[in-house]
């Protein structure tokens, strides 16, 4: 019987851990652009470069301000 009250409360205990990790997750953001992903494939290059961009020769383009993409 003990072998039983043990499982449960361990299935409580991860149940509640699982929980807790989604809601951390979900707090920091993770969960908030899911959809931008796959329509920054159809942005246009060009857009960039007559921005001011700097095309480097492993595929970053390096915006004037400092930042990176890939």
């Amino acid at each position: 019987m003990w072998t039983l009250s043990f499982l449960v409360f361990l299935s409580i205990t991860l149940g509640i851990g699982a929980w807790l990790l989604f809601m951390w997750s979900v707090k920091k953001g993770q969960y908030e652009d899911a959809e931008d992903m796959k329509y920054r494939m159809l942005e246009d290059d060009d857009i960039q470069r007559k921005k001011g961009a700097i095309k480097h020769d492993r595929g970053l383009t390096c915006i004037q301000y400092g930042k990176c993409r890939i």
